[in-house]
């Protein structure tokens, strides 16, 4: 049975290197895919009424403008 270091140190870290990276790539493309089938099946939620029936509030100034 023939070791790794037969084949030669460096390519066998380089390809080992490009694997993980490519399975890095790979899962964080599938994370994003599943992200965006969630976002477009999720519903929009409301927490303010359309319209307020209470009056707006009064502007606000400065201090130094009343004096």
């Amino acid at each position: 049975m023939r070791s790794l270091a037969a084949f030669g140190g460096r390519w066998t870290l380089l390809s080992f290197g490009l694997v993980v990276a490519a399975l890095a790539l790979v899962v964080r493309w599938r994370q994003l895919q599943r992200t965006q089938t969630a976002l477009a099946q999720e519903t929009v939620r409301h927490f303010l009424p359309p319209s307020s029936s209470r009056s707006p509030l009064p502007l606000l100034t400065n201090e130094k403008q009343r004096r």
